[in-house]
C-alpha cells in the first residue's frame, strides 16, 4: 500500500469514527428529548384528561355495540360521548386570568424599573450576567453609556448603583427561571448548550404552555429564538401603549430566556428583539459578550 493510500485509509477511518460518534450523540439527544416530553405530559396530566380518555374509550365501545345491535340511539350517544371525551382529552382546565389583567400586573413592576432608568439617565441596554455561585441567579447590568461593555463583578460590586458605570439589579425573569427548573427537575447551570436548544422549546410550549411554538438556533456566540403564540403578548401591548422601550427593560419571559442562556453559557448576554403584536410573535437575538 502506498503512502498516499495509507493516509487516505487513515482519514477515512477517522471520518467514520467521527460520524459514528455524532450518530450516538444525536440518538442520545433524541431519546432524552422524548423522555422530557413524556415527563412533562405526565407531570401535567390533570383529571380532565384522564376523564376524557375514559369517555373516549367508553364512546368507542358504545358505538361498536350500537353498530352491531343496530341501535341508532346508542350510536348518537356514543358519538356525543366521543366528542366530549376528545375535547377533554386535549384541553387543559385550570386557573385562568384574563390576558389584559396579566399584562397590567406584570407591567406595574416594570414601570418601577423604567422610573429608576429615567432617574439615572440610563442609555445602554440590559446585560444579563451569569450567576457567580451555585444556587444563585444572575444579575442585570444597566450601563449608563450606550456602548458600555465593561462588565462589573457582582461579587465585588454588591450594590445597586455603580458610580460612573451603571445599575446592578436582580432580573425580572428569576422566578420564571425557577419555575422552569422545577418543571424540568434540573438546574440550568448544569445543562449543556446542545441540551438547551433541544429541551427549552418543549418546556415552554408543552410544559408551561407559555407559547404555541418555540424554535432556538445557535450560531457561534449568538442564539436566535423565535416565539409564536406568545402568552405574554398582553405585556407587549401594555409597553406599546406607553412611551417605554422594551428593548432596554424586558418582561419576565425575555428576561428569563436571557438569564437561562447566560447561566448555561457562563457568559454575559445582550438581546435584540422584534415584536409582532398581531401575530403574538417574538424574534429575539441573544449575543454573548465574550
Amino acid at each position: 500500500m502506498t503512502e498516499k493510500e495509507t493516509k487516505r485509509t487513515f482519514y477515512d477511518e477517522k471520518t467514520l469514527k467521527v460520524m459514528e460518534e455524532r450518530r450516538r450523540i444525536e440518538e442520545r439527544y433524541r431519546k432524552e428529548k422524548a423522555t422530557l416530553i413524556k415527563k412533562i405530559w405526565r407531570s401535567r396530566l390533570p383529571l380532565t384528561r384522564v376523564g376524557g380518555a375514559v369517555l373516549v374509550t367508553g364512546a368507542l365501545l358504545t358505538m361498536i355495540y350500537a353498530f352491531e345491535a343496530w341501535n341508532p340511539v346508542l350510536e348518537i350517544i356514543g358519538i356525543m360521548l366521543f366528542f366530549t371525551g376528545f375535547s377533554l382529552l386535549f384541553s387543559r382546565v385550570g386557573d385562568s386570568i384574563k390576558g389584559d389583567v396579566v399584562g397590567k400586573a406584570i407591567f406595574s413592576p416594570m414601570k418601577v424599573i423604567y422610573a429608576i432608568n429615567k432617574q439615572f439617565d440610563v442609555k445602554g441596554s440590559e446585560i444579563f450576567l451569569p450567576p457567580k455561585k451555585e444556587g444563585e441567579k444572575g444579575m442585570v447590568f444597566l450601563p449608563f453609556k450606550q456602548d458600555e461593555k465593561e462588565i462589573p463583578n457582582p461579587d465585588t460590586e454588591n450594590r445597586l448603583i455603580l458610580p460612573g458605570k451603571g445599575l446592578l439589579l436582580p432580573s425580572m425573569g428569576d422566578n420564571l427561571i425557577e419555575l422552569m427548573e422545577e418543571e424540568l427537575a434540573t438546574d440550568f447551570s448544569k445543562m449543556s448548550i446542545d441540551f438547551l436548544c433541544d429541551y427549552l422549546p418543549p418546556l415552554i410550549t408543552e410544559g408551561l404552555e407559555i407559547a404555541d411554538l418555540v424554535t432556538i438556533s445557535q450560531d457561534e456566540n449568538s442564539f436566535s429564538v423565535k416565539i409564536e403564540g406568545n402568552r405574554f403578548v398582553s405585556v407587549c401591548e401594555e409597553v406599546s401603549k406607553s412611551n417605554y422601550d422594551c428593548k432596554k427593560i424586558s418582561c419576565p419571559l425575555c428576561s428569563a430566556l436571557a438569564g437561562i442562556i447566560a447561566e448555561v453559557t457562563k457568559e454575559p448576554v445582550q438581546m435584540k428583539k422584534e415584536i409582532n403584536l398581531a401575530k403574538a410573535s417574538l424574534d429575539i437575538d441573544f449575543q454573548l459578550i465574550t
